[in-house]
């Protein structure tokens, strides 16, 4: 009986060698391989893309990366917000919660658009400290709730989100 398996199948003594096993048959299995390896490539190129942007979202403020260049924006706190007026130039306020060699800050950078600004960064004592420092900044400026950011509502003399990252 088991013999019979492995002639059916063409493994057995004095099987015979399939016509689909010819040059055409092989040429479809190159294919094949190729179009595989090329959807490959193309998938880990989405994948390295999106971690490239997740990184670039997070990225820390140029005036803090000069200071602090192992620094980090913790989690999802940064946002630029914008503010306009039509008897002035635009202002902006950036803030972000970072965290670098196990210290938490807060850091606020605010200006005119097109110069560097005014910055601060605050150290704080915990992580949490440094969240609740950036709500509450958040809502002084556009009188929403961060927690609320993606129902935003803008108010006439207040900032509004430009990017979040």
């Amino acid at each position: 009986m088991a013999r019979r398996r492995r002639r059916r199948r063409g493994q057995g003594q004095g099987a015979v060698k399939r016509k689909s096993d010819d040059g055409a048959a092989a040429k479809r299995r190159q294919e094949r391989l190729i179009n595989a390896r090329i959807y490959q490539f193309f998938f880990d190129a989405l994948d390295a893309a999106a971690d490239d942007l997740a990184r670039r979202k997070r990225a820390v403020d140029r005036v803090v990366a000069t200071s602090y260049p192992e620094a980090v924006v913790y989690e999802n706190y940064s946002c630029s917000l914008r503010q306009t007026s039509r008897d002035q130039n635009p202002k902006f306020h950036v803030m972000q919660v970072i965290e670098s060699k196990g210290c938490s800050f807060f850091f606020a950078r605010w200006g005119r658009v097109g110069e560097e600004g005014k910055w601060k960064i605050e150290p704080k004592a915990t992580v949490d400290d440094a969240i609740e420092m950036f709500e509450k900044m958040f809502r002084v400026k556009t009188r929403n709730d961060w927690d609320d950011k993606d129902d935003f509502e803008t108010f006439p003399s207040r900032y509004a989100v430009f990017e979040e990252s």
